[in-house]
């Protein structure tokens, strides 16, 4: 299913980030490219429904939306297994958090840390861990991940790509990502932004 985006327009203060955008984003991975700024991230936020439009509206979302924030949101006093376990619905959440983070390259020591004993590359792997266990939890047909791949180095980067790839299957999933490679590596089409 694609995403239709109807006359968008989205100010903050004087500054006009999306004119009138108007486009539609075909379903299965997209990886929305462009400059720092262009206006990127805040369009994602108006599809999750996080950020509302000054005008237009979205169609082709249905239930819930999972993101990945660009900066790890991890709550601070929970471990990582914890930060991802509570993503999922009933009693077995820590042992499919524990299995998706060991399968991200984080060892057995590394889940039972809090966020600031944790690097930045490791907190970014804990944050796709907890979207993928939030999203199986939750169904809806739309998963956005705002630089998924930030801080990685490329061994960690293509463990995470193959995770993406084979247990986030939703109807539309929006990787939002300065690197134009990321589309070949998750099998997608690139489209560059704002040229939609």
């Amino acid at each position: 299913m694609s995403i239709t985006l109807n006359g968008i327009t989205k100010r903050f203060g004087g500054k006009t980030v999306l004119d009138d955008l108007t486009a539609t984003l075909p379903g299965g991975v997209i990886c929305l490219s462009g400059a720092s700024g262009c206006g990127k991230t805040t369009l994602a936020m108006i599809i999750a429904g996080l950020l509302k439009p000054d005008s237009g509206n979205i169609g082709g979302i249905s239930g819930n939306v999972t993101v990945m924030f660009q900066e790890p949101r991890l709550f601070p006093a929970f471990s990582a297994l914890e930060n991802v376990a509570c993503a999922a619905k009933g009693g077995s959440g820590e042992a499919e958090a524990e299995k998706l983070l060991l399968s991200l390259g984080l060892t057995a020591d590394d889940i039972k840390k809090k966020p600031c004993e944790l690097s930045g590359g490791m907190n970014q792997r804990v944050s796709l861990a907890r979207a993928v266990l939030f999203h199986e939890n939750s169904g809806g047909n739309t998963v956005i991940l705002d630089e998924p791949f930030k801080g990685l180095d490329p061994a960690s980067k293509n463990i995470a790509a193959e995770l993406v790839s084979s247990r986030l299957t939703p109807e539309n999933l929006l990787v939002i990502t300065h690197d134009g490679s990321d589309a070949d590596l998750l099998h997608g089409t690139r489209i560059n932004f704002p040229d939609l």
